[in-house]
């Protein structure tokens, strides 16, 4: 606010702000400014008031627009300040709609703005945003000095000036001289706001208007926008976003304001109660509660590979095959392959040749050795569904030899004819160790290639087949067919199993997880040849078998949306994908839901991944037969500067994509505290290796069983700027109003209370993790996790 009135005013004793008296006047400057003094009084409330002049004359910076606007007369925004000490006071409280929403959640609490009041307010608000709003300073969002709080509050501010620009929240009039729709907007958000909860709703106009969701709506538009958001990633608003969603995810009870003694108590107090919380619940190594109920997803992992992946590239396999079997007469094609960049490598040198997930050719004969050469001799479909790849390379002074391994599932496709009609196709289909060595003679440049095919052995015969040496897996699938389009379809049959590429190959060798599935599932599709689109569904499910025949681990989809459309390359593009499923081992389930709202390529057109992803759902255990829930939750994941990315080119500094991923939930364990997190990172896949460089954790603990959290802590981890150096990082008790900073570069340890100054008030022995105080005491870092 530019050219704006500041006011100090007292609090009277019923609670309600004193306008008749000024203990202090300013004027903004042209970039909103100011700086007070008073006489106060320690522990009393006061409030800075900015307002608008009534001559016009004060203007605003809308963020969306970039332009200066005139803000009407009646248009103010409060901060309250609670001193620390009596005497000369002198402060420039960051006054935004946020510190506004805070003056008004304590004035409709009972009592008015009292001290107790205020803090409470300006705690609830803290706890929302993950900061103080108050004492953190506006920047732009393209100001790369900008620390992450001061990044959190201008993705905020903007995303206000958002909800204005988009007349949201009901504010759909502006007159032509003055910018009424900001105004409307502070004020829904300052009625949303109450001092003992998270949740914003104004119920002023006679029905529930849920401020929440259309503040976290307009934060997301705005991290969409690259003008908008500036240098800002998703990940560094991660915490917000979790925190305005609470009602879906976690608890929107507000901590109980306490007041800090010290900044040394506070400080102690915080570390104590947070290493006891996640001492509780995480401590003990393998006899803790948390790493109980671990060990029983692990379990549920071990030596099984959820089958979700088999069924994605084994069905896409036999689909992909079949489909180019049946329009080969029309389109000539023999050979097809799709998923570029979707199949786990390992290799000693950089090579464009990344593989297709699945792919498919049609030959003249049963063993698919000799390709079809038309559509006359197309008799036979040969595919493969890849899941790892080996790529090793070595070369002396005469020969460099190239081996290429995949392990995958090789598949023969036989159609079935009805009085010359196709009705259906068979499968056989086994686990297979496909080797490609290449010799190339350095001197004259000739080439050698040798192949070998090894099927990997399973039980599956000794259980389904009459006979146990043949190693094979079958079944049926039948397309449904509407005007030569695929409109449906239903598979049913076996399958090997699955290749645990979590493991790396040892000895040339990648072992199976487990030794069949059984699969059914029906699906529909809808084409659209005109738009160039396929909108297909699918339900069913894929279990998972140990040599004994025992069920293993299962994969059901109760929903399976997937739509895509063709690319200029002729093959198709996911838009969306829509699942919700269930996971089941005998220890451990998942129930959940997955949604991609859509895909996108790289600069090179030769990788294609999610723009964007959601995780939704419940991770619980099985002991005895008792389901136990442990982790309830969403993950979210985005993609920034694929376009930009050159897939055959080395990642490096110019060559790069950036990585969101935000979890928000909570986790338990029985007869322990509840934890609410949640988490935002952000990292550059840049060839550097060098992890996230940043992470914003907001965290908040609960007594067993209880519904009113006990304590709220933010925590920023900033990663080291060079190779060499060392990161910072900071704790914000959001419940007491103090943050503990600690900058990897040296040895001491601020704390910032109140409205005082930073102070050292401790060193930090990194060796020992031992905190110790000026005072003399200190509290151990060491949590034994």
């Amino acid at each position: 606010m530019a050219n704006a009135d500041v006011k100090v005013h007292p609090v009277k004793a019923d609670g309600s702000v004193d306008l008749t008296v000024i203990l202090a006047t300013a004027t903004t400057d042209a970039n909103g400014n100011y700086t007070v003094s008073f006489d106060g009084n320690q522990g009393q409330p006061y409030v800075v008031r900015v307002s608008a002049k009534a001559d016009g004359s004060t203007t605003h910076l809308d963020e969306v627009s970039g332009t200066s606007k005139a803000l009407p007369a009646g248009f103010a925004m409060r901060a309250v300040i609670i001193p620390a000490s009596s005497g000369s006071v002198t402060t420039s409280a960051t006054v935004t709609p946020f510190s506004e929403m805070a003056v008004a959640a304590a004035a409709k609490a009972t009592g008015g703005v009292t001290a107790a009041n205020a803090r409470q307010a300006n705690s609830s608000v803290a706890q929302l945003l993950g900061f103080d709003p108050t004492k953190v300073a506006v920047k732009k969002t393209d100001d790369g000095t900008a620390s992450d709080d001061e990044k959190k509050l201008a993705v905020m501010l903007t995303a206000v000036s958002k909800l204005a620009n988009d007349s949201a929240l009901g504010c759909t009039t502006s007159s032509s001289t003055t910018d009424d729709k900001t105004k409307c907007v502070v004020e829904k958000l300052a009625a949303s706001t109450s001092a003992g909860s998270l949740k914003l709703e104004d119920s002023s106009g006679g029905s529930t208007q849920d401020v929440s969701a259309a503040l976290s709506g307009a934060v997301g538009g705005v991290l969409a926008d690259d003008k908008l958001r500036g240098t800002v990633t998703a990940g560094v608003l991660a915490a917000i976003t979790g925190t305005l969603d609470c009602a879906a995810t976690n608890s929107c009870t507000a901590v109980s304001s306490t007041v800090v003694d010290s900044a040394i108590s506070g400080a102690k107090a915080m570390l104590t109660q947070l290493k006891s919380d996640w001492l509780s619940l995480f401590g003990g190594g393998t006899t803790s509660a948390a790493s109980i109920e671990a060990g029983q997803i692990n379990q549920a992992f071990n030596g099984v590979q959820m089958p979700a992946e088999v069924w994605a590239k084994d069905m896409g396999a036999i689909i992909l095959g079949t489909e180019l079997y049946r329009k080969v007469g029309s389109t000539g094609v023999l050979t097809v392959g799709r998923g570029a960049g979707l199949v786990g490598t390992e290799q000693n040198f950089f090579s464009t040749s990344q593989p297709t997930a699945f792919g498919c050719v049609l030959y003249q004969d049963a063993n698919t050795t000799t390709p079809a050469t038309s559509a006359a001799n197309a008799n036979f479909i040969g595919c493969s569904a890849r899941y790892f790849v080996t790529i090793n390379q070595t070369s002396d002074t005469t020969t460099t030899t190239t081996s290429r391994t995949e392990w995958r599932h090789g598949f023969t496709i036989t159609p079935v004819k009805t009085a010359g009609v196709l009705t259906s196709f068979t499968y056989q289909t086994r686990a297979r160790k496909h080797v490609d060595v290449t010799t190339r003679d350095n001197l004259t440049g000739l080439q050698t290639v040798s192949s070998q095919n090894i099927s990997l052995p399973s039980g599956i015969d000794t259980l389904v087949n009459s006979a146990p040496t043949t190693e094979r897996f079958e079944g049926t699938y039948t397309p449904t067919v509407n005007a030569g389009d695929l409109t449906g379809f239903a598979l049913t049959g076996t399958l090997p199993g699955a290749f645990n590429a979590s493991v790396h190959p040892v000895n040339g060798s990648l072992p199976l997880v487990n030794d069949h599935h059984s699969i059914s599932f029906i699906g529909s599709a809808t084409v659209n040849v005109a738009a160039g689109t396929v909108a297909a569904t699918a339900t069913g499910s894929i279990k998972a078998f140990d040599g004994a025949g025992n069920n293993v681990s299962s994969f059901s989809v109760t929903k399976g949306s997937i739509n895509a459309s063709s690319t200029a390359t002729g093959g198709m593009q996911p838009t969306l994908v829509d699942l919700a499923f269930t996971w089941s081992t005998p220890s451990a389930t998942f129930d959940g839901a997955l949604t991609v709202p859509g895909t996108s390529f790289d600069k090179s057109g030769f990788l294609v991944l999610p723009t964007s992803a959601t995780l939704t759902g419940k991770l619980n255990t099985i002991h005895s037969g008792t389901v136990t829930p442990f982790f309830t939750g969403t993950v979210t994941g985005s993609l920034s500067g694929l376009a930009a990315f050159d897939a055959t080119r080395l990642p490096s500094s110019t060559n790069f994509y950036s990585v969101d991923v935000s979890v928000s939930g909570s986790v338990t364990a029985p007869g322990r505290p509840r934890l609410e997190l949640v988490l935002g990172t952000t990292a550059k896949n840049d060839g550097s290796g060098t992890g996230p460089t940043s992470a914003n954790l907001t965290y908040r603990s609960f007594a067993n069983g209880g519904t009113t959290p006990t304590q709220a802590v933010a925590i920023v981890f900033s990663a080291p700027t060079t190779p060499l150096g060392k990161g910072s990082a900071s704790l914000t008790d959001l419940s007491k109003g103090f943050k503990i900073v600690a900058d990897g570069a040296k040895d001491d340890v601020l704390v910032t209370t109140g409205d005082t100054a930073q102070s050292t008030v401790g060193m930090l022995d990194r060796g020992k993790k031992l905190l110790t105080f000026i005072d003399g005491s200190s509290v151990s870092l060491e949590f034994g996790l």
